[in-house]
């Protein structure tokens, strides 16, 4: 028997467990409703049409579930990589800038040392390059 029979045996067979499970809990919520609800309960099968079994409305119940839950589950994570790129995009973002600032900053201070040692503003414009107006307010 080929590896994809046996698995969508297996998968027929999670399901029907799963639809057995289903049918005891919908047979427990039907025991629990009242005789008004029972039978509009019973109408509503009705309404779905005769040739519809119990088993068939549970299947559909079950199916928009799991679509629902899965659309949910899709959406946590699509939330959840969406942050993540966002806080990693940030990160990078704010090291570039926090880099590009420190690097501002020492040729601020190189151009500070250098005009206080009486080097000329024309070289020092060529080293740092900064303006001899910028220099001059330094």
């Amino acid at each position: 028997m080929s590896e994809e029979t046996e698995g969508k045996r297996s998968g027929k067979a999670e399901f029907d467990k799963l639809e057995r499970f289903i049918v005891k809990i919908r047979v427990a919520e039907v025991g629990n409703l009242s005789p008004e609800q029972i039978k509009e309960y019973q109408e509503n099968l009705k309404k779905r049409g005769n040739s519809s079994s119990v088993m068939d409305v549970m299947r559909e119940e079950a199916i928009q579930r799991g679509i629902e839950i899965g659309l949910d589950e899709g959406m946590d994570r699509g939330i959840m990589k969406g942050r993540v790129e966002g806080l990693k995009m940030g990160l990078e973002d704010g090291i570039k800038i926090g880099v590009g600032r420190g690097r501002e900053e020492e040729r601020k201070k190189l151009a500070i040392k250098l005009k206080a040692e009486n080097v000329s503003l024309s070289i020092i414009s060529r080293t740092t390059g900064f303006t001899i107006e910028e220099l001059m307010s330094l």
